[in-house]
């Protein structure tokens, strides 16, 4: 891992730490009602919904517009050269403006309280606020006797505070669908996994039925329910709309415990509906930017709440790899990311059942 991406990893671990420390123990109130689930549904999502529900906005969208999903992807030779379209910084693609840009907009601002509560070490704290005064004041010089290299080199030698342990990971690994599970907030969601795994005994949602379920997802004022849903509308339709949509929940700074599955499905899809080529522009820094959007959510949810699973997912997202171009002419990773998402990935065990 190169030493500007170790640093975005590190001090979003640090700010991890810090909710782990600062938190005060907080009973978790359910949102979902249970018995929903022994409820018949009285209507569908495909169902018209009632013209009395107008859309509900999460956010001004700046980051996730269909104009800002455009403006991330160069249409010419040159600029594909030259912008920062590889989040690994390699030379041959990416300019030195174009690392200084991201690096500026991506800068963290941790304050000295923060600094205090995730390390006690003095010394490591020293060392954290060198390598933070070095990162504001970067300026593209990476050699080892470069500033920001010894402020670097130096804070490497101590062990960074973790974010899980590994018996909170396996705690939540065995527990994870009976926590995750969809049913809880979509009742039918079953029946709506199956017409996105294109199998062939299944009717599909005609146009108008996905009209009527956008319309239900713009109107939906649960979080979980609005993502769960939003997630199933990009697999069948497949288009910019259902990006859209998940990018207002992405932006919008509210938690859900399908954050993670959100911000991975529009990334994919993202870059799918751009190109699945090899031979693409992989705008990772864009999509990067939203993860560390979605790290901020994470971050304040945990400060608020006493939430492991939520932890263990923050683990996985800080940790997500980026999209890769294959070794042959069959495309990028968000081919194979999107095809998991319909058929495996997220997907409760119950419905992956043969009948």
């Amino acid at each position: 891992m190169n030493k500007v991406l170790y640093l975005a990893v590190t001090l979003a671990v640090i700010t991890t730490s810090c909710a782990q420390r600062s938190r005060k123990p907080v009973t978790i109130a359910s949102t979902s009602d249970t018995t929903a689930l022994e409820m018949t549904v009285k209507t569908s999502v495909f169902d018209c919904p009632d013209s009395s529900l107008g859309p509900c906005r999460l956010c001004d969208q700046k980051l996730t517009s269909i104009e800002a999903v455009f403006s991330a992807f160069p249409n010419r030779t040159d600029e594909f050269l030259n912008e920062a379209t590889a989040a690994d910084f390699d030379p041959d693609t990416v300019t030195k403006k174009d690392t200084l840009k991201w690096i500026k907009q991506s800068q963290p601002r941790l304050s000295a309280t923060m600094l205090d509560r995730a390390l006690p070490n003095p010394t490591a704290r020293m060392n954290a606020n060198a390598i933070l005064a070095a990162y504001s004041k970067f300026d593209g010089d990476t050699d080892d006797g470069s500033a920001f290299s010894v402020a670097f080199n130096n804070y490497r030698g101590f062990e960074l505070p973790g974010t899980v342990s590994k018996d909170q990971l396996n705690h939540f690994e065995k527990g994870f669908w009976e926590w995750y599970d969809k049913r809880i907030s979509v009742p039918e969601i079953d029946e709506i996994v199956k017409m996105s795994s294109r199998t062939k005994t299944v009717t599909k949602p005609t146009e108008e039925q996905l009209h009527n379920l956008r319309c239900v997802i713009e109107a939906e004022t649960n979080i979980d329910k609005r993502t769960i849903l939003a997630l199933e509308y990009i697999k069948l339709s497949g288009g910019l709309d259902g990006v859209e949509l998940l990018g207002e929940i992405l932006e919008s700074g509210i938690y859900t415990k399908y954050l993670l599955e959100a911000w991975i499905s529009w990334r994919a899809n993202v870059q799918l509906i751009h190109s699945p080529s090899s031979f693409s522009v992989i705008a990772n820094n864009y999509y990067d930017m939203l993860r560390v959007k979605c790290i901020d959510t994470f971050v304040r949810h945990c400060v608020q709440e006493k939430d492991e699973n939520a932890e263990c997912l923050l683990e996985n997202l800080i940790f997500c790899e980026i999209i890769h171009r294959m070794g042959s002419l069959t495309g990028n990773s968000s081919f194979a990311t999107v095809a998991d998402l319909s058929y495996s990935a997220f997907i409760h065990p119950r419905s992956l059942k043969k009948e």
